[in-house]
């Protein structure tokens, strides 16, 4: 058919990766950062089991390309699941997580038996 694109973007490589993660342990928190770049709120799945931090997510895209007698049509869906053991135990029933320009940011306050201590060299 003239005209019609030729194969070569049909079968494009997917992209699928995970998350870079970032653990932060501070004082009396641990603040968790995971890059979510295009994925929505209501699409992500957060969960905690003792010190174990679980983030899943999914997206979903749709193309659609006529020209003429030429139709594309391409639907893809990607997920990812990424867990990280914390540093130490977190008070599940105070943890937050918030969403902004595709960072996710989980802030998780420490227990206070894991709290970090300094110890002195005498």
């Amino acid at each position: 058919m003239r005209g019609a694109p030729l194969f070569g973007n049909l079968f494009e490589e997917v992209d699928v990766r995970l998350p870079g993660l970032d653990v932060i342990d501070r004082d009396n928190e641990i603040l968790v950062r995971a890059e979510v770049p295009g994925i929505e709120k209501k699409d992500l799945d957060i969960s905690l089991t003792d010190n174990l931090l679980t983030v899943k997510g999914q997206s979903s895209s749709e193309k659609k390309e006529e020209k003429g007698d030429y139709h594309r049509h391409e639907i893809s869906h990607s997920s990812f699941a990424r867990s990280v053991t914390l540093p130490g135990m977190v008070d599940s029933t105070k943890a937050a997580a918030v969403m902004k320009d595709g960072i996710l940011e989980i802030t998780l306050p420490k227990m206070e038996p894991s709290k970090r201590r300094n110890i002195a060299v005498k």
